[in-house]
């Protein structure tokens, strides 16, 4: 990583006078510039006194996998996108989905998070693609059968209307009612890859 785009995390993580950052976000921010920094100690600007450096590892259950996507839902849990699933940061700990939730989700790499704003968290999956949304501890799950492209799912956005996108090798689709419908150039959009 190039020197001033770790040391911009870094300042980031510490806090720019003014700048309104919540706790939980500038955990995640620390976590991220500390893999992300240099080695060098001189690469790295003075701590100021009112702030705690942390870091984590394996054992406070954070996954040795990649973590593909990050989100931050309205309750101000920090949600990880890993190889491994879905994983639930309170400030402390990681918790993985299944040990939160009787509800499964597909067992794929979660490649795009979304905290939309009535309060649920959308999952998008690797592999063969599908989707999750979770409330509170509970899921419902989308694939092919329900609309969606059976493709790796890359971004989901919500738009100002509260629709939920979702973007893949296979193009565009949105969520209308409890079924997904593929946008395309009867849309006015290109088909293909988004």
């Amino acid at each position: 990583m190039d020197r001033s785009i770790a040391v911009a995390l870094t300042y980031i993580v510490l806090g720019v006078p003014g700048c309104r950052v919540n706790q939980t976000a500038r955990a995640i921010a620390a976590l991220l510039a500390v893999l992300a920094a240099p080695a060098r100690a001189s690469d790295v600007p003075d701590v100021p006194a009112n702030y705690t450096v942390l870091s984590w590892t394996e054992h406070d259950g954070l996954p040795s996998s990649s973590i593909w996507a990050l989100a931050q839902d309205s309750d101000g849990y920090i949600w990880l996108g890993t190889n491994e699933g879905v994983v639930r940061f309170d400030g402390t700990r990681f918790v993985r989905w299944n040990a939160l939730s009787q509800t499964p989700l597909p067992d794929r790499r979660v490649m795009a998070l979304l905290s939309a704003s009535d309060g649920s968290v959308w999952v998008g999956f690797g592999g063969s693609g599908g989707i999750s949304r979770i409330r509170g501890l509970d899921a419902t799950s989308y694939d092919q059968k329900d609309g969606i492209a059976e493709d790796f799912i890359i971004s989901l956005m919500e738009d100002r209307e509260r629709v939920i996108w979702a973007a893949s090798p296979s193009g565009l689709h949105r969520l209308r009612g409890e079924r997904w419908e593929k946008v395309g150039s009867d849309h006015g959009v290109p088909d293909g890859r988004i």
